[in-house]
């Protein structure tokens, strides 16, 4: 990693740090994060070091990734300081050690895959909670925390916000609703196993997360916009560029996380968004171009893809995370300067 990037890093941690007054209910105790290597994931893995390098609280950092390669490149700097497992989720997990909390990210939300791999969109997010469940149901463990989406609240009209009640319709045979279905569908299990066997669990329907070490040009429209700029091409966007959303900076994003795995209601779904700084992707496109001094041209292209959610917007409500003390920290545009200056490192 190189020294910019490890400056970003650092200045991430401490910023998580100051989510809680004391991290004391981690002490010597075993996380265990799936998707390692995705986003979210991977601030949370390198969060939770942080935590045993500044507190000494002995976590017992588990990561459970695909590639044992690109787990190695990702965390050369910390991977002495994790216990790496590698399999597939939708494989019986094999982990024989102790548990106490559970951080199930493994899953993709790409356009691309849910237009080319929609079966291993389901797999990832059905069975792959299931394994994780009957690994755990026997572990005693503390919480399992489910990262789920905004989607699943379907297609809700009439609505400017949308609480964690609020649910809409679904076309089963829509091509796109591999994806919500099967989040929506692993919340039913954690709540048949709560249910059954007692385990612990916390959903948070994340909208629109973004950072370093995001995946670029996946689909999502932040993804393809900031691979554009990173890669010095022209901004071409698939649409007018009207469309309304808000994006939420990793840190905000996990240090929410953190706050429903340690204090939050168990049996409980929580959203998190950042909804202070609406968007259209136009102005985002322009913002982006902007912080390159202009040198991004923004073209249009319209085209049809099915693999888009094409839902209008509706705002997330986000009064129950702020119940436990959340609030977003980082306007869109320092984000954008953090993940245009990490990727840019490179």
């Amino acid at each position: 990693m190189m020294k910019e990037q490890m400056d970003i890093v650092y200045e991430d941690n401490e910023m998580l740090y100051q989510t809680l007054d004391s991290w004391q209910a981690l002490s010597n105790k075993a996380v265990l994060v799936t998707g390692g290597t995705g986003m979210l994931a991977a601030c949370l893995v390198r969060f939770l070091v942080f935590l045993n390098q500044k507190d000494q609280l002995g976590i017992n950092v588990v990561v459970l990734v695909r590639n044992q390669d690109k787990a190695k490149r990702m965390f050369a700097e910390i991977f002495h300081q994790i216990t790496l497992v590698v399999q597939d989720v939708c494989e019986p997990v094999q982990y024989k050690g102790n548990i106490d909390y559970v951080v199930h990210a493994a899953s993709s939300a790409s356009p691309y895959h849910i237009k080319h791999d929609p079966v291993g969109i389901i797999k990832a997010n059905v069975q792959g909670t299931l394994n994780l469940l009957e690994l755990v149901r026997n572990k005693n463990i503390r919480n399992f925390m489910f990262l789920s989406t905004r989607e699943v609240y379907g297609r809700v009209e009439d609505l400017e916000y949308l609480t964690e009640q609020d649910f809409g319709t679904f076309d089963p045979l829509d091509s796109r609703s591999c994806y919500p279905e099967s989040k929506r569908l692993a919340e039913t299990l954690l709540q048949a196993y709560a249910t059954q066997y007692q385990v612990p669990y916390s959903c948070v329907r994340i909208a629109h997360s973004y950072g370093p070490v995001m995946f670029l040009n996946d689909g999502r429209v932040m993804s393809d916009l900031v691979g554009d700029v990173v890669h010095s091409r022209p901004i071409v966007l698939n649409s007018d560029g009207s469309a309304m959303r808000s994006f939420c900076y990793v840190t905000d994003a996990v240090s929410a996380m953190l706050l429903v795995l340690l204090k939050g209601e168990q049996g409980q779904a929580f959203n998190i968004a950042n909804e202070t700084e609406e968007i259209s992707i136009l102005q985002l496109s322009h913002l982006l171009s902007d912080l390159k001094e202009g040198t991004i041209p923004v073209k249009h292209k319209i085209v049809s893809d099915s693999a888009y959610c094409q839902y209008q917007r509706t705002k997330l409500d986000v009064a129950k995370i702020e119940g436990l003390g959340w609030l977003p920290k980082v306007s869109l545009r320092e984000g954008l300067e953090k993940t245009l200056a990490y990727m840019e490192a490179e």
